[in-house]
């Protein structure tokens, strides 16, 4: 009789050696080589590659403070990527709220990627924080990459130089620079993250000829600005902006700054900070320097105080030069802003050296009525038929407006604005007006709350969401996933995004019904661009 039994065992046996085998190498930490080295990663839990910390370029310390960022230094054997590296030093700010194991130093240019696998050419999602160019960091919840990854990307966040060791200039900066520049530190670390991507991507799965760049407040100003600089160029397919641009809404509240402003406005720090000489700034702690620029005398450097440097070599002129010429770099462009972006601003107070909004005291009627008098002069009777102000509660309303409009609205509209006018790519518009739960933002849609809808990522932040929360992140984070890959945000089951044009300026709205199409209400955002020699919305920064 034959024994059966055996050979059956020894199947299973040999099958289930075989499914154990995958099962492990499934398990086994992500590996990839780029090159500097080899790097280990994690796999979180939704069975994701994620790569934390890595170095894309060498720390900026010692006397590479202040300097272009230089390549970071080969390592040998296996880097742990599992953890974030630190945070850029800066001082503190309640809105943002690190999560993992990163300390903060001035050591600090490292990466983020998440990528389903190596073996495609996905395309790639890069996010630049925000946080005035004075805060902020990669490693927030909110910032998780798994919902991007799940839509069919890669995606990438970093760190940059913030504050004053990521944009200060100064005569002596600029004298020892083979460019002859300084005060765009900040900037230069993200055109070298953009480097390190176009080398490395592929390792990670990711294109590095479909790369789409997206930031919100100050990192859409950079959006813009990388798209304004020539040394960007080939560099990103496309951009999304969110609440931001390196365009102003009067001459003297410009979000770039000319190199002899900035140069002036580091020699008064350098006197702050008691220092005779650069070499002696070099010197100092890093924190010391970060309280020396948010405190006392010299609190210069407050969030929206810090300015990319038109400095002759990353930006050759005031990017709105750029984009009304037509010469910026050609890219497909998401903008748009939020409902309420004043309320944020109108909560600068007054120190030394701050922006405090002028409007902040026009909150009744008549205090509207100087206020807008003493803004635009003439022009004060048609800007007031288009902004209410009968009551108190109308007169606090356009106050708040008017802040988001003339900081935030108008220089995003321009952008886009000029881009549709002067660019053979396509823009689309949005509006973000979805009341937000009270628990969070306090129920508003101001600066900044449609980023965990941009994301997927509500389920990051504990608090009370609606269906319609959900349906807004879902298409929300569906659009920016679609143009990412195709530089079209369209897709099945989704309302038509229109593209914007000058000439018929249609946008997409995010509000309590989900995605709808709206004629974008230009009227006030053409009154600010016909008076741009206004009086400033905020008190002037010297």
């Amino acid at each position: 009789m034959l024994n059966l039994a055996r050979p059956l065992y020894a199947a299973v046996f040999a099958v289930g050696m075989a499914f154990t085998s995958v099962a492990s190498a499934q398990d086994r930490p992500p590996q990839v080589k780029i090159d500097s080295g080899n790097l280990e990663g994690t796999l979180d839990s939704a069975g994701v590659r994620v790569f934390r910390g890595i170095p894309y370029a060498a720390p900026p310390i010692g006397d590479l403070r202040w300097r272009e960022p230089q390549p970071a230094k080969p390592w040998t054997g296996v880097r742990s990527a599992r953890d974030f590296g630190d945070r850029c030093q800066q001082g503190p700010f309640p809105a943002y709220k690190p999560i993992g194991g990163s300390g903060m130093s001035e050591n600090c240019l490292f990466l983020n990627v998440w990528s389903a696998s190596d073996s495609a050419r996905r395309p790639v999602l890069v996010w630049i924080h925000g946080g005035g160019l004075g805060y902020g960091y990669s490693n927030q919840a909110d910032y998780d990459g798994d919902s991007f990854v799940d839509k069919g990307l890669v995606y990438v966040s970093l760190n940059y130089r913030v504050g004053v060791l990521g944009y200060l200039a100064h005569p002596e900066l600029t004298a020892e620079s083979p460019n002859m520049s300084s005060g765009n530190y900040g900037a230069l670390d993200q055109l070298a993250a953009l480097q390190w991507i176009r080398r490395n991507i592929a390792a990670f799965g990711g294109d590095p000829d479909n790369v789409t760049i997206f930031g919100e407040s100050a990192g859409s100003v950079s959006v813009s600005a990388l798209t304004a600089s020539p040394m960007a160029k080939g560099l990103f397919r496309r951009g999304i902006g969110d609440s931001g641009a390196s365009l102003g809404s009067t001459v003297d509240t410009l979000p770039v700054r000319p190199l002899a402003w900035a140069e002036k406005r580091g020699q008064t720090f350098m006197q702050v900070a008691k220092a005779n000489s650069l070499a002696e700034l070099r010197a100092m702690p890093a924190d010391r320097l970060v309280e020396v620029s948010n405190n006392g005398e010299g609190h210069m450097f407050h969030p929206g105080l810090f300015a990319p440097t038109i400095d002759g070599y990353f930006l050759k002129e005031a990017p709105e030069q750029t984009f009304a010429r037509g010469a910026q770099n050609n890219v497909d462009l998401i903008a748009g802003w939020n409902l309420d972006e004043g309320k944020t601003f109108m909560k600068i107070s007054r120190h030394p050296g701050t922006c405090e909004p002028v409007w902040k005291t026009a909150q009744t009627p008549s205090a509207f009525v100087a206020q807008a008098e003493k803004t635009f002069g003439k022009s004060a009777p048609e800007f007031l038929k288009m902004h209410p102000h009968a009551t108190e509660a109308e007169s606090i309303a356009s106050a708040h407006y008017m802040v988001g409009d003339m900081a935030i609205a108008y220089p995003t509209w321009r952008w886009a604005d000029l881009q549709a006018r002067n660019d053979p790519t396509n823009v689309y518009l949005f509006f973000f007006k979805k009341a937000t739960p009270a628990q969070w933002q306090g129920g508003a849609p101001s600066h900044g709350a449609e980023v965990p809808y941009a994301f997927d990522n509500l389920k990051q932040i504990a608090t009370s969401w609606s269906d319609a929360d959900y349906q807004v992140a879902t298409q929300m984070s569906t659009y920016y996933a679609n143009f990412a890959k195709t530089g079209n945000p369209n897709g099945t089951g989704l309302p038509r995004w229109p593209t914007y044009k000058p000439s018929d300026p249609r946008r997409m709205v995010f509000g309590e019904r989900g995605a709808e199409v709206e004629a974008t209400p230009v009227a006030p955002l053409q009154f600010i661009d016909r008076n741009r020699s206004a009086g400033p919305w905020c008190q002037d920064l010297m």
